[in-house]
């Protein structure tokens, strides 16, 4: 067992199990994933209420809204094909789109990139005049194309964060038309099956069915609660009709994480490049590092800074991490999904009832973090005993300290095998390391608010470094008298 998971395993079960009881749970699988592993398990309660077994990784759920990130992860795969843009306008692609009612805004302000982080402005329903979440009657596409003309955008675009599964249901339907296939079978054929998610499907067959636990609802009054119904979300398909399991959603969350060392450019993860330094990539060329990073990076947050949204993540803080991931809830089910990619951690809970798991999810968090902060901090402090790194004569000439701009000072050393530089002028930066580049006066910061930039050593005419120049400064270096 993973040894901080190890520490903390008999709490973790605790206490998961006392806030299930709090949420009335009926049944649940939960799952921690940590550096690219399912690593802990958990069963609470029961799968079916008519036996006493409790589920287990590979019972399947309905998650509900996680179908969502498969939706807008099919929309990043097609645009890394040239299919499409995500800032193209719907209609571009949905023509009839044009017909609709732009109440506030405009119709060419709702762009796939808008639709995926729910800022479009757009309904969050379809306007049949059905109550389809109550009937299970819910409308096909085509169902749904023929009330476009009533659809609105109803607030202005950018202004709030406003909740769509009216926009998820038409990106399914824009996926088709790109793709030229059915939603679903895009879905299936290009990420289900290459990431091997064999448990997840969005209409079970008899095998996967046997295997699904039971939903539940609870009836006023009674404690014995009812069983839910299993409604085909028809053409909204794609904004929550999926079901999968705890090992399955393992599976997709590292596609999320990536590798611990991803590259920047936009080609697909596929190991280690040349002459690179990253981890193998356990799920090659399904969605590009560029995608992965993009899909992940904030679009709009709340004024106070506590949330926002992402493509399609939900963002937040919990015990001083950054936390993203999507919930999800339809009659009978609650899940939720949460990942820190700095710590490559990712908690996964799926429950047979509708619950708001979240807390159960932070509750988790809160304790993986501190046990993993107490385990590095007690391996930081009996690490073994090195020799020193010799500086390589060709390096000895850069080391030294260099004065410039603002009073500044730019420090630069040798640790650790390699050139690091630190900067102290009122925004002190912390030691960077100095990649090489082809030219060997010419360095690029690691990290940092220069990183990428490059610093060249300048030398005067007698050969000797005398300066260190950025593309906007210069830092001259200091010289003992007598030297």
């Amino acid at each position: 067992m993973d040894a901080v998971i190890e520490k903390v395993s008999e709490q973790l079960e605790r206490e998961v199990s006392l806030l299930c009881q709090k949420a009335k749970a009926v049944g649940g699988s939960i799952g921690i994933v940590r550096d690219g592993e399912l690593a802990w398990t958990y069963g609470y309660g029961f799968k079916d209420l008519e036996g006493d077994e409790s589920p287990s990784p590979d019972t399947l759920f309905r998650v509900a809204s996680i179908t969502k990130s498969f939706t807008a992860t099919a929309i990043f795969m097609l645009r890394d094909r040239g299919l499409l843009d995500i800032n193209d306008p719907l209609a571009t692609h949905i023509p009839e789109f044009a017909n609709a009612i732009p109440r506030k805004g405009t119709l060419e302000d709702v762009t796939l990139r808008r639709m995926m982080c729910h800022i479009s402005g757009l309904s969050c329903i379809t306007p049949t005049g059905e109550p389809y979440w109550d009937s299970g009657n819910w409308p096909s596409m085509a169902e749904m194309l023929e009330v476009i003309d009533q659809t609105e955008v109803a607030i202005e675009t950018d202004s709030a964060h406003k909740y769509s599964n009216l926009a998820y249901g038409l990106l399914g339907e824009l996926i088709a038309r790109v793709s030229g296939e059915p939603y679903v079978d895009f879905v299936t054929s290009e990420i289900l099956q290459p990431l091997g998610m064999d448990s997840t499907a969005f209409e079970p067959n008899a095998e996967l069915m046997s295997r699904t636990a039971i939903g539940y609802e609870l009836t006023p009054y009674e404690e014995a609660p009812q069983v839910a119904s299993h409604a085909n979300l028809g053409g909204q398909m794609s904004m929550a009709q999926m079901y999968t399991t705890v090992e399955d959603l393992a599976r997709w969350v590292n596609l999320h994480l990536g590798p611990a060392e991803a590259p920047t450019d936009g080609t697909p993860e596929g190991g280690k490049e040349e002459g690179g330094n990253k981890e193998e990539d356990p799920y090659p060329g399904i969605l590009t590092a560029r995608s992965r990073k993009e899909m992940q990076r904030p679009q709009h947050m709340e004024e106070n800074l506590s949330s926002g949204a992402c493509m399609p993540w939900a963002i937040s803080r919990s015990h001083k991490n950054t936390v993203r991931g999507h919930g999800g809830m339809i009659q009978g089910y609650g899940s939720q999904l949460s990942f820190i990619k700095g710590r490559r951690l990712s908690v996964i809970t799926l429950f047979n009832r509708v619950i708001k798991s979240k807390a159960i999810n932070s509750k988790i968090i809160e304790i993986l973090s501190e046990a993993e902060d107490e385990h590095s901090a007690q391996k930081a402090a009996f690490k073994a005993a090195k020799k020193p790194s010799p500086t390589p004569p060709e390096m000895q000439e850069y080391l030294g300290l260099y004065f410039g701009t603002f009073e500044g000072f730019m420090k630069v050393e040798y640790q650790d095998g390699s050139l690091h530089y630190s900067v102290r002028d009122g925004l002190e930066t912390p030691l960077t390391n100095l990649k090489p580049t082809d030219d060997p006066d010419t360095f690029r910061p690691a990290t940092g608010r220069n990183s990428g930039d490059r610093l060249v050593f300048n030398r005067s005419s007698d050969g000797a470094v005398n300066s260190i120049a950025n593309e906007a400064m210069v830092f001259r270096k200091l010289v003992e008298e007598g030297e």
